[in-house]
């Protein structure tokens, strides 16, 4: 980690997990410590928000995505889509907790 909230996040996240430079895990946990500006998340939360960062960057979704369908914005994970009704892209469902439960990215092009 490059700064001391990304070294406290990494710990209370992921004290098992180690997060190599230069990888897409490195850049969602940057943007969750420099960036992201939601306070008090929950654990759980803070795993989503590192996960769907972490896709999003290992997919190059700055560059490569048409669309950024609202990641890495501060709306609640559950609208980071395209915002339309039927097909949604992005995340599709969340539960009743706020949770991820379907992505679709049927659409979306880019190289893994």
């Amino acid at each position: 980690p490059t700064s001391a909230k990304q070294g406290k996040l990494q710990k209370a996240l992921f004290s098992d997990y180690e997060i190599l430079p230069h990888s897409a895990q490195s850049s969602a946990l940057s943007w969750l410590a420099d960036v992201d500006n939601i306070p008090n998340l929950s654990n759980d939360r803070l795993k989503q928000r590192f996960a769907l960062a972490t896709l999003y960057y290992s997919t190059n979704g700055e560059t490569a995505w048409k669309s950024q369908l609202n990641f890495l914005t501060d709306m609640h994970e559950c609208e980071w889509n395209d915002g339309t009704s039927g097909t949604v892209l992005g995340v599709a469902f969340c539960d009743e907790n706020g949770m991820v439960t379907e992505l679709n990215f049927s659409k979306i092009t880019s190289t893994l």
